[in-house]
This record gives C-alpha cells, structure tokens and sequence, in this order.
C-alpha cells in the first residue's frame, strides 16, 4: 500500500479540485430534471460526487496505515460534508451566476454519510471474514 500512498492523495486533491471547478463554474447549468420520485439528477450527482470523495478518503487513509475506528469515520463525514458545505457558501458568495442552496448541502452530506455508512459496513464484513478464516 505504500507505494500507493502518492497516487491516492494526487487522486483526492484532483477531485476536490474537480469538484471545486464544477462548482463554481459559471458555465455549467445543474440538469433540474426529475429522475426519482421528487428527487433531480443534481441531487443525486451531488450525493455521487460526495460518496466517491468519503470513499476516496479513507483509501487515502487506509494507504498511510490509518486504520479504521469511529473516531477517523466521524473525522471523514465532517471533512466531507465541511467541503459540500464551503462550496455551497462559495456559490453564493464568490459566483453571480450560481447559488448554493440548503436542497444541494443536504444531498452532499448524504453522499458523505453513505459512503462513510459504506466504507463502514465494507470494513466490518471484512473484519468479520478475516476473524473467521483465522478460526
């Protein structure tokens, strides 16, 4: 995993990046769409986008030792949802043509609480496969 350590924090700083640039773009219209019951594609590109970022996240922990604990889950959906948050802010702040909205900071911090909800549920079958292999 060490030599991996690079290549996933390259990854993690390019997609913040990423999402930064799609969200403050003026260029990019979200799609406002239905595609589920009351629900749009934005919201669900918006939850995407965070779930792959907590994912992201801890990979890029997980490659520098950092184990899983609860103490490290808390600290990813807080970063996470803090990054959905900031750049909601920054729509409305720093853009004329955007607007954060409350709709987009709720889909972003349920992307991050199901990826940190997924990682979470991966970790534990896995320690629970690993337990009884060894038995």
């Amino acid at each position: 995993m060490y030599n991996y350590r690079f290549l996933y924090l390259t990854f993690i700083i390019f997609y913040v990046l990423l999402l930064i640039f799609l969200s403050l773009n003026p260029w990019i219209r979200p799609a406002a769409t239905e595609a589920v019951i009351g629900l749009s594609w934005d919201k669900l590109e918006h939850s995407m986008a965070y779930v792959i970022l907590s994912l992201l996240f801890f990979l890029t922990l997980l490659s520098y030792n950092i184990r899983f604990s609860i103490t490290v889950l808390f600290t990813v959906l807080f970063a996470t949802i803090s990054i959905g948050g900031l750049l909601e802010i920054a729509q409305s702040t720093l853009t004329t043509n955007r607007s954060g909205s409350w709709d987009d900071a709720i889909a972003n911090a349920f992307g991050a609480s199901l990826g940190c909800v997924s990682y979470g549920l991966i970790w534990l079958l896995y320690q629970r496969q690993h337990e009884s292999s060894i038995l």
